[in-house]
Order: structure tokens, then C-alpha cells, then sequence
């Protein structure tokens, strides 16, 4: 019988999964890997455990999708193409892998420039900023998948006020709005 993992267990189980994933990206030359949704809002929106992912959201320049795709492969992974890759590793926890090479269909200027660094199981990443953060998950939630979810509306929230309730001073707009 195989048990399946609570929710903090599964948390780091995936923590160092993303961070083999990483440090074999690096070692390909994929040196930026910005994460996306559920894996970057730990330690920033949500607490260790606390927000459960049914996969992981990986954002590459399109100069290094083809090596991330065969990175993915090289570490285990069955990859499907459809407009971005879809990797898969089954076991007794499976990983999920979303790897995308764009967020937008059009610009996303400074959206690189924008990210703030992040480690993850001793591997380095970037994470969205705040703002851009907040943009995705509202494009990605409404335009996307067409969709206002609790999961969505909860993780607005959470970006927008900096994981925690609204006072002054901790929402990443301006308090004069």
C-alpha cells in the first residue's frame, strides 16, 4: 500500500526535486529559470506546505526551451508538446512540469529585469516580482482559463498584500490608491 504524502511532506519532496531540476538546467546552460504561480509565492504568500500544486510552472527564454526540454528528458521526465512542454515523472509522488518559453503573447518587456532571485533546495532561481506576479495570475486565471477561482482570488490577495492581511504599508501598490 502506498501512502500518500501530507501536505508539508510533499512540499519538500517537491522543493528538492525543483532544486535537482535547477542545478541539472544550470549545468545544461539554461542559466535563468524564472518560477511561476504555486512555486514561487513559498516563503513569500505562503508558508512551507501551506498551498498544494498539482505541477510546477517554469518560465525559460525562448533561446533555451529546446535544452530545458532535454534536460527534463535527461532527468527523467516524458515531455509532451503542446505550445509549451508538459514533463511528467511518475513514482510514488509524481512531478509535474509546466515549462514555458513566454507568459504573453505580446510584450513582456522588463518582466525579466523585473525578477527577484530566490533559492530553492541550494539552487538559484527567479520568482516574479509582486507586481508581475499579481499581473500573471490575473491573466493567466481570466484570459487563460477563462475562470475566477477561490484558488485564483485567494492568491491575489495573498500577492498583493505581501502573504498577509491588508494594512498600510504592506500592499505592493501605493497606499494612496
Amino acid at each position: 500500500m502506498t501512502r500518500v504524502p501530507d501536505a508539508l511532506t510533499k512540499d519538500l519532496l517537491c522543493q528538492a526535486e525543483l532544486g535537482r531540476l535547477l542545478r541539472s538546467f544550470t549545468t545544461a546552460g539554461v542559466v535563468e529559470t524564472l518560477l511561476l504561480k504555486g512555486a514561487s509565492y513559498r516563503g513569500r504568500e505562503y508558508a512551507p506546505g501551506e498551498r498544494q500544486a498539482e505541477d510546477i510552472d517554469l518560465l525559460v527564454r525562448p533561446r533555451d526551451f529546446r535544452k530545458a526540454q532535454h534536460t527534463l528528458r535527461q532527468a527523467g521526465y516524458t515531455v509532451r508538446l503542446r505550445g509549451e512542454a508538459h514533463a511528467l515523472r511518475d513514482g510514488p509522488v509524481p512531478f509535474r512540469i509546466d515549462l514555458h518559453d513566454r507568459l504573453y503573447p505580446d510584450s513582456e518587456d522588463g518582466l525579466w529585469e523585473r525578477a527577484e532571485p530566490l533559492s530553492v533546495a541550494g539552487a538559484q532561481a527567479l520568482r516574479l516580482s509582486p507586481p508581475d506576479a499579481f499581473a500573471y495570475a490575473l491573466w493567466h486565471g481570466t484570459i487563460r482559463h477563462a475562470a475566477v477561482s477561490e484558488r485564483l482570488l485567494e492568491d491575489l490577495s495573498r500577492i498583493a498584500t505581501g502573504g498577509g492581511a491588508v494594512e498600510e504599508g504592506n500592499a505592493f501598490w501605493p497606499s494612496a490608491l
